[in-house]
């Protein structure tokens, strides 16, 4: 007589058999889904007169150095080749990290590979997106815009299976 919230009459109930249904059309969702995302990679990857990924591409950033009470600010110029600049931020990448992470990362890398150290390391925006798309059109990447932890929105960084087997070539030891 009195129907309260989360009561359901019994012939409302979903059944074992459309449970099952749901369940399998998810996983097919996630398989077409993944197939498209492939795709999509390959796409990109035939874009002409793209640079070799043995080019080089030079990136400037800046670093501050701290002496006693004193800080001076640095710049630093690294030539790197894209897949060395791959092949320095691509374990990083497994964790599905934010831009500024992988920035950040990128940029003490490339400081470290020029032999200087420093805080506050950062490096070009532009050099930075630069890096962004042409990864993403070597199809070594891909990056979507989702939900943070904390509600917010944030660009995220994902090796493709073509990134994760170039991480694997270029970082085992042999």
């Amino acid at each position: 007589m009195y129907p309260a919230v989360g009561w359901v009459r019994a012939n409302h109930v979903a059944s074992e058999d459309l449970l099952s249904d749901i369940n399998m059309l998810r996983k097919e969702n996630s398989k077409l889904q993944n197939t498209v995302n492939e795709l999509g990679n390959q796409q990109a990857a035939s874009i002409e007169d793209i640079a070799d990924i043995d080019s080089e591409f030079t990136i400037d950033g800046s670093y501050t150095v701290w002496r006693k009470s004193s800080s001076s600010q640095y710049s630093f110029k690294s030539t790197i080749t894209w897949r060395d600049l791959f092949a320095l931020i691509s374990p990083y990448l497994v964790e599905h990290p934010n831009d500024g992470i992988v920035k950040r990362k990128l940029a003490y890398s490339l400081l470290e590979r020029e032999g200087k150290s420093g805080t506050s390391v950062s490096i070009n925006d532009q050099a930075f997106k630069t890096v962004t798309i042409q990864l993403e059109a070597y199809g070594l990447i891909t990056t979507s815009y989702n939900k943070t932890t904390k509600g917010g929105m944030a660009l995220f960084w994902k090796l493709t299976k073509k990134g994760k087997q170039l991480m694997i070539e270029s970082r085992v030891v042999k």
